[in-house]
């Protein structure tokens, strides 16, 4: 029971973790207004400011998860997180938003390998698939969540904000909670681990492939509501047009499921990357709106089977027991990919609309199917 409510509060963090980019993407034409700017490569780099303070604590982030234990961490995280989002919703000045969004990344980035140690410490090799598809599940559905939550409340209250700060007020309690949790895991950080990062040639090549796989993710997560206007499918059908989250959350699940079974994780993510370049271009070069949602939710559907594989890849060459130093390494790579992305999405669309984005996804994931090949070399699957 304890490690199914951990589950349950990891799932929410991953839910809160993703929907505040999502949060700020909805309501982006406002934050322009508030900050008074008007151009979106200026507005990227509010994501730019947030990737890199994320970036910058995730190997700090992990290192503290083992000394401290990953549930405090992650809860007083989580807590930090949701003040920081409340102001950057609150404030008029737009290099205050920017200062306000590093510090949120900063505060948010020991939650992810925090969440990797406890689900590893708990859950053995074969079982680790089915705990992550869960905390990605809630991921992946946060995007169409965040759009629910943001429309109810808009109607009930009328703010485009009180969103925000139910999110935040969500966080705040599940931050308590964590923080509040006992361990019974008695954690220690041996030094050695933190120099076979950079000593080994097998943690280089998870990091750049990671940080494909981060760099072409977070174009949707940043971008998806103005692809989406470019594309017409609010015109289309507005109820439908954040289906491919909910597609994406129910596909983890079922992909957990299958690599748990199957633990073939290198063929699935290659088949993956390679089913993606197909989809990217018929999304692009396509001007149906249904056939961008179909195309995007095959797309979203398809990065789960790469990610779970990332997941439990990282904690075999690691050791279960240092699991979130990988995980904090791992996701340090993907978000220096989550500070480039954001703004080379926004420079190719204001310059060379949907040709130019399309020819950067396929940069992003041809870099991460060369990587993962060569990751697949180094990999022991029965």
């Amino acid at each position: 029971m304890r490690r199914s409510f951990f589950l349950f509060l990891s799932g929410i963090s991953s839910l809160l973790a993703l929907g505040d980019r999502y949060e700020i993407s909805l309501f982006y034409k406002h934050l322009m207004d508030l900050y008074s700017i008007n151009s979106i490569v200026s507005f990227s780099y509010i994501f730019s400011a947030f990737y890199l303070g994320y970036t910058m604590t995730q190997i700090p982030g992990g290192v503290l998860a083992r000394k401290f234990g990953p549930s405090r961490v992650m809860g007083f995280s989580l807590i930090l997180w949701s003040l920081f989002l409340i102001l950057i919703f609150t404030t008029h000045f737009f290099i205050a938003a920017i200062f306000l969004s590093f510090l949120m990344g900063l505060s948010q980035g020991p939650i992810y390998p925090s969440m990797m140690q406890f689900l590893r410490d708990r859950y053995a090799d074969k079982e680790y698939p089915i705990a992550t598809s869960i905390t990605t599940f809630f991921g992946d559905v946060s995007p169409a969540a965040i759009f629910a939550i943001s429309l109810l409340s808009y109607e009930i209250w009328g703010g485009p904000y009180i969103s925000a700060y139910l999110l935040a007020s969500v966080g705040i309690v599940t931050g308590i909670t964590l923080a509040w949790m006992h361990e019974k895991t008695n954690y220690t950080m041996p030094m050695g681990k933190i120099r076979d990062l950079v000593k080994y040639s097998e943690y280089w090549i998870l990091g750049i492939s990671f940080l494909s796989y981060d760099g072409f993710f977070y174009i949707f997560l940043s971008w998806y509501p103005v692809i989406e206007k470019i594309k017409d499918v609010n015109t289309a059908n507005f109820y439908i047009s954040y289906l491919p989250w909910v597609i994406m959350g129910v596909s983890a699940i079922l992909f957990g499921r299958i690599m748990s079974k199957l633990n073939k994780d290198f063929i699935l993510s290659s088949i993956s990357y390679i089913l993606i370049l197909f989809f990217v271009a018929t999304m692009m070069l396509f001007t149906s709106p249904y056939v961008f949602l179909i195309s995007s939710s095959l797309i979203l559907a398809l990065l789960n089977p790469v990610l779970l594989g990332f997941w439990r890849l990282s904690s075999r060459i690691s050791g279960s027991a240092n699991s979130s130093v990988a995980g904090g390494w791992m996701n340090f790579w993907g978000n220096l990919g989550g500070l480039i992305s954001p703004y080379l999405a926004a420079l190719s669309i204001e310059r060379f609309k949907l040709f130019g984005l399309m020819i950067v996804m396929f940069s992003f994931i041809i870099l991460g199917l060369v990587t993962r090949i060569r990751l697949g070399e180094i990999e022991n699957e029965d």
